[in-house]
C-alpha cells in the first residue's frame, strides 16, 4: 500500500552517519567533486556488488574498493573527460560556429 505521510504523523531526520555507511560518504564525494566521479563510483561499485554476491569478497570490501577506485583516476580518464566535454561543448554551438571551430582545430593538430 501506498504511504499516506498524513497518517505518520511527525518525521524525524538525522544526520547521515558515514561513518556506518561509507558508500554514502563516498557518494557525498563525488557530488563535491563533480566531472565523472560519480561514474567511476558507479562503475566500482557494480563490480565490487558482483563479485560480493559470487562470495568472492566480504561485504565490507567494497567501500574499500570503492574509495580507492576513485582515488585513481587515470590519464585515460582525463583524457576521455576532456574529449567528451569538448564535444558537448561543440554541439551546443550554432552550426555555423560549429565548422569554423572544427577547421581551427585542424590547423592547430
Amino acid at each position: 500500500p501506498r504511504i499516506d505521510f498524513a497518517e505518520l504523523g511527525c518525521l524525524e531526520f538525522f544526520k547521515p552517519d558515514t561513518a556506518r555507511f561509507p558508500n554514502l560518504g563516498l557518494a557525498f564525494e563525488c557530488l563535491r567533486r563533480g566531472g565523472n566521479a560519480g561514474g567511476i563510483l558507479n562503475a566500482a561499485n557494480e563490480i565490487a556488488v558482483a563479485a560480493f554476491l559470487d562470495g568472492q569478497i566480504g561485504f565490507t570490501d567494497i567501500p574499500r574498493i570503492n574509495t580507492e577506485t576513485l582515488a585513481r583516476p587515470t590519464l585515460d580518464q582525463y583524457r576521455q573527460t576532456d574529449a567528451e566535454a569538448r564535444e558537448i561543448a561543440r554541439s551546443l554551438l550554432p552550426a555555423q560556429a560549429r565548422s569554423r571551430n572544427c577547421k581551427a582545430q585542424s590547423l592547430n593538430s
